[in-house]
């Protein structure tokens, strides 16, 4: 029995609702370095980049001690670009975090390498992780950040980055950084691929998978050491999912295979 243009055009229809698109996280391919620099000379952490497509290189930085920033970033040679920075100095001393960014990172194994900003005696811990599935022609949306000071041991610091305007299916991206060890609580972030101690810091890196227009990523900083003042600082970066084809798009493409092959049957 032969179905109605109608019958054909609906299903055309539904055929051509939207596809979700999806970032994917390699965490089985993580690199982390979690210890102490105390000297300006390029710094290697061994990364692999898996084979895959719309591909972007992540590192995440949580620091602590004065100028806890870094000069340079680069794998394989291509530097990398900072999505945020986000830095505490209080009484002389400093909780850092940040994120950096490569799209279309070369595959194969290669060293990210990087340098402080200073030779001070710095804790540092670097986690760097690849995602697949970006649109890499404009993978940076909405970006956040926060920081605070407590004075005394068991106060915690509280941060909270909020943002606005997100697309859904793009994936948060939050690193976090307290001085002097401790804890690092999340709230509402889906999975960490990193939560530990390097020298005399403690760092988290998470991921949030976005489904609403808003979100809210929180950290808890409780110190584990005695100090005259506690500081953390956390940054939140989106990124954004490859674009799907619209509905339009795709149910213009259906209608023409339609009358195409309605074209060919009558012919």
């Amino acid at each position: 029995m032969k179905r109605s243009f109608f019958t054909s055009l609906s299903a055309l229809v539904i055929a051509a609702s939207p596809l979700s698109a999806q970032i994917i996280v390699d965490s089985g391919n993580l690199s982390t370095f979690a210890g102490e620099i105390d000297s300006m000379s390029a710094q290697t952490l061994s990364h692999t980049v898996a084979a895959g497509s719309n591909q972007v290189l992540v590192v995440t930085y949580g620091a602590r001690n004065a100028d806890a920033n870094l000069a340079s970033i680069s794998f394989n040679g291509d530097s990398l670009t900072n999505a945020r920075f986000e830095v505490i100095d209080i009484n002389s001393g400093i909780s850092a975090a940040g994120v950096w960014y490569l799209p279309n990172p070369d595959v194969g194994t290669f060293d990210i390498s990087y340098t402080m900003s200073d030779d001070d005696d710095d804790g540092v811990v670097v986690n760097a992780f690849t995602l697949s599935g970006v649109d890499t022609s404009n993978p940076l949306g909405q970006t956040g950040a926060d920081s605070g000071a407590q004075p005394g041991l068991n106060q915690p610091v509280d941060m909270s980055v909020s943002l606005t305007g997100l697309s859904t299916d793009s994936l948060l991206i939050t690193s976090a950084a307290g001085g002097w060890q401790g804890t690092l609580t999340p709230t509402n972030v889906d999975s960490e691929l990193f939560n530990g101690l390097g020298k005399n810091v403690i760092a988290a890196a998470g991921t949030t998978s976005v489904d609403s227009a808003s979100e809210t990523i929180d950290y808890s900083f409780l110190p584990g050491f005695p100090s005259d003042t506690q500081r953390s600082a956390m940054v939140t970066t989106e990124f954004l999912a490859i674009p799907e084809p619209s509905s339009v798009a795709l149910l213009i493409g259906s209608l023409g295979l339609f009358f195409l092959g309605r074209r060919r049957r009558h012919s």
